[in-house]
C-alpha cells in the first residue's frame, strides 16, 4: 500500500494531496486506489467503509458471486444481514416470501429472533 493510494474501503485522490474518505453504506471498495466504491447489487447492504457486500435480511447467498442475493422462500425467514441461510418458520407460523421474521395466526406469538420459539398462546 503506497502512501498515495486509498486503501480498500475508502475512495478520494490522495496522490493529488486530497484525502481518502470511507465509501457509504450501499457501497463498497475492494482494492486500493482512488477509484469510485461500487453500489452493492440488489437486496445486498454494506456499512461505511465496506471492502464487500452482504445479503439483507430475508435474502440468502453470496452477495458478490453468481446469482447473488436470493429471496428466502415462502415459509422460511432470515432475520438478520449476512451469508446464513434462511430458516424454516415454527410449527403454526408461516411467511411470506423474502420473509425477516414469521407472523402467527390471531392469538398467538413468535419472537423472531429465536427460531426454535413455536408460536403459542398469548
Amino acid at each position: 500500500l503506497s502512501s498515495c493510494e486509498c486503501a480498500p474501503g475508502f475512495r478520494g485522490n490522495a496522490g493529488a494531496g486530497g484525502s481518502c474518505v470511507p465509501c457509504e453504506a450501499g457501497t463498497y471498495k475492494d482494492v486500493n486506489g482512488s477509484g469510485a466504491c461500487t453500489p452493492c447489487p440488489s437486496n445486498a447492504e454494506s456499512q461505511n467503509g465496506s471492502t464487500s457486500c452482504v445479503c439483507a435480511a430475508g435474502f440468502t447467498g453470496d452477495a458478490g458471486v453468481g446469482e447473488g442475493c436470493v429471496a428466502c422462500e415462502a415459509g422460511t425467514f432470515k432475520p438478520f444481514d449476512g451469508p446464513n441461510a434462511c430458516t424454516s418458520c415454527p410449527v403454526e407460523s408461516a411467511s411470506l416470501e423474502g420473509g425477516r421474521s414469521c407472523g402467527c395466526g390471531v392469538g398467538h406469538v413468535f419472537e423472531p429472533n429465536i427460531p426454535s420459539v413455536r408460536c403459542g398462546d398469548a
